[in-house]
């Protein structure tokens, strides 16, 4: 037990600095930059997210908390952002070990073969921030957890695994298809006892019950907006070809197997026509471990699914669109891995062998091929969105709007508040874009714009006027302007039923306080430019307190019933308001019915 403790331990430590190197020499997208800016937020006491629009998912207990604790104790600092990218692929990678050494440690081979010493895009996979991967490890934890359970009956082991597997699946609900879908057809296939099956699908079950809890708690306005991507679907028949042939080019790329048109004897073309013997040799090991079927454990059948499960998931859903979606395949090598390593039943010889080749092939794709950045050489401050944040930080220019890929990813050193944008040219329209964006980056004295060409920039100059400065930034254009420029969001309306309010709705369909002090409608957080607007009010009763006010720059416009013309008022806004509510407040001893109310700018 100690001798698998100290390898486990030195896995880690050297599984760490290879992807810290992996990590190092890859410069972070907008996508990863947007959960960093997201923990930063959470260290500098957004602990909701109140005002972030996210994506898919919230990584919030996987990915962001320890983003989070990082700022919290060091700072906002570059190194934050491929560091602990890679001590998260180390823990993985440990994590994997851990769970494959049920024979011998000398069997741990195909965990480094298959999936920790990878190909070129594998290695990116593992290395960026904000990208599944404490996802996986939290789940192979609760996997160890639930074993130590089923070989013990200990139910001590399940308290770890319902709590960790509870606050997976609310941060990354991939956790569904690799953890609870496989434990449930574990559960009814396997040959473990009745009462051991029983208790690891109650865990499930009161796990689950608990992700839903946490999920209510935090559907409120008070917490971040997920928009997600809308249910999946089967694929078209006519995409189904595409999908298969996705799937197929998907699998050569994480394996590093793409010989296909390299020259036969150039060293490229022979390293990955014996990577492809590589991963013809993972499926074959997956295939053996599965031919006796009746002698896999509970665990075991449930990882057997959660390696195969996203193979056909992949194929027939209509969500692949390009070989950045293989990502979603990297399950299978993980957790084909580990079964291979458990299941393992070669020869001393055979098995020496395949150290050997594992030992090879690792040198080759580490100091020839993918070549990680040991010595941490790389200057990081070279690339176009380092060379925009010095810009930016020079000029001293703090809020903007920007281009999605260009919007967080220029605050690696700095933290820039910037709104991504849609830019249609043809419409010649610019839109905010709700997705992995806080509504206070939006209308709040933005003054500059980055976008990616000059069709946009004459956009910008068309329907804003001409800007004090325009620098060109490689291939990005930054255009400055001497005031704040405030997007049109258009009109806001909102009725009793959509709105927000301290009181429920009737059934004449209003919202009433009968008496009660309270807020009978607030809402709806959205961003208000600077400007004149007319609000209209469809309420009755006594006399309400009437205004227009922002938490997340605490500015509050009053609104005096005097101004008010058949419930019309007319409101001028001085300063753009983010994350802005209409508020309707109802004193005690008084009665007012709210039904709706509409927001439009005038000029």
């Amino acid at each position: 037990m100690i001798r698998k403790g100290l390898l486990l331990t030195l896995v880690f430590i050297l599984t760490s600095y290879v992807f810290i190197a992996f990590s190092h020499k890859f410069i972070p997208s907008s996508d990863s930059m947007s959960g960093i800016l997201e923990s930063a937020d959470i260290a500098y006491g957004n602990l909701t997210l109140k005002g972030w629009y996210l994506s898919t998912v919230n990584f919030y207990f996987t990915d962001l908390i320890w983003y989070a604790l990082a700022i919290k104790i060091f700072g906002y600092e570059p190194w934050i952002t491929y560091i602990i990218p890679g001590i998260m692929a180390g823990s993985l990678v440990t994590a994997s070990c851990a769970l494959g050494t049920k024979k011998s440690i000398r069997n741990i081979w195909p965990i480094f073969l298959f999936m920790a010493v990878p190909g070129a895009m594998i290695s990116y996979m593992l290395s960026v921030a904000i990208i599944h991967v404490p996802t996986y490890s939290y789940i192979v934890i609760t996997y160890i957890f639930l074993e130590k359970y089923c070989k013990s009956e200990e139910k001590k082991y399940l308290i770890p695994a319902i709590f960790i597997s509870s606050l997976t699946v609310y941060s990354d609900d991939i956790t569904t298809y690799l953890l609870f879908v496989p434990l449930t057809l574990a559960c009814l296939f396997s040959k473990e006892k009745i009462k051991i099956r029983v208790f690891v699908f109650a865990s499930l079950i009161i796990s689950f019950a608990i992700y839903k809890a946490i999920l209510h708690l935090t559907s409120s306005s008070d917490f971040f907006f997920l928009p997600g991507i809308g249910k999946p679907v089967f694929v078209t028949y006519e995409k189904l070809a595409f999908n298969l042939s996705l799937l197929f080019q998907g699998v050569l790329v994480l394996f590093d197997a793409n010989f296909f048109g390299k020259l036969i004897s150039s060293p490229e073309g022979f390293f990955a026509a014996l990577k492809f013997v590589v991963g013809a040799s993972f499926f074959y090991f997956l295939y053996k471990s599965t031919k006796k079927s009746c002698a896999l454990s509970l665990i075991e059948i449930a990882i057997l699914v959660a390696a195969m499960i996203m193979i056909p998931a992949y194929a027939i859903s209509d969500k692949p669109v390009d070989l950045g979606t293989t990502r979603y395949l990297i399950p299978v090598t993980v957790f084909g891995s580990i079964l291979i390593c458990r299941r393992l039943d070669i020869s001393e010889r055979k098995n020496n062998i395949f150290i050997s080749l594992t030992v090879i092939t690792s040198l080759i794709s580490l100091f020839y091929i993918n070549k990680p950045d040991f010595t941490f050489e790389v200057n990081r401050n070279t690339d176009k969105y380092s060379a925009i944040s010095d810009y930016l930080y020079k000029h001293k220019l703090q809020n903007g709007y920007a281009t999605f890929w260009n919007a967080s990813a220029v605050s690696k050193a700095h933290i820039f508040n910037i709104g991504p944008i849609n830019i249609d040219t043809n419409s010649k329209k610019i839109t905010a874009s709700f997705w992995l964006s806080k509504t206070a980056n939006f209308n709040n004295g933005n003054n500059f714009f980055i976008v990616d060409n000059e069709q946009q920039l004459n956009l910008i100059k068309y329907l804003y006027g001409n800007p004090i400065a325009v620098e060109k930034i490689y291939d990005t254009i930054v255009i400055t302007y001497g005031t704040p420029i405030a997007l049109d969001i258009g009109s806001i309306k909102s009725v009793a039923g959509e709105i927000n309010s301290s009181f429920d709705v009737n059934s004449k369909g209003e919202i009433c306080n009968n008496g009660n002090a309270g807020y009978v409608a607030f809402g709806p957080y959205k961003d208000i430019g600077a400007g004149h607007y007319i609000l209209k009010i469809n309420a009755t009763g006594d006399d309400y307190i009437l205004d227009i006010y922002s938490y997340i720059t605490n500015v509050k416009i009053n609104i005096s019933n005097k101004s008010a013309l058949d419930g019309y008022y007319n409101v001028t806004l001085p300063v753009d308001i983010p994350s802005a509510e209409v508020r309707l407040f109802a004193k005690n001893g008084t009665n007012v019915c709210f039904k709706s109310y509409s927001f439009e700018r005038v000029r």
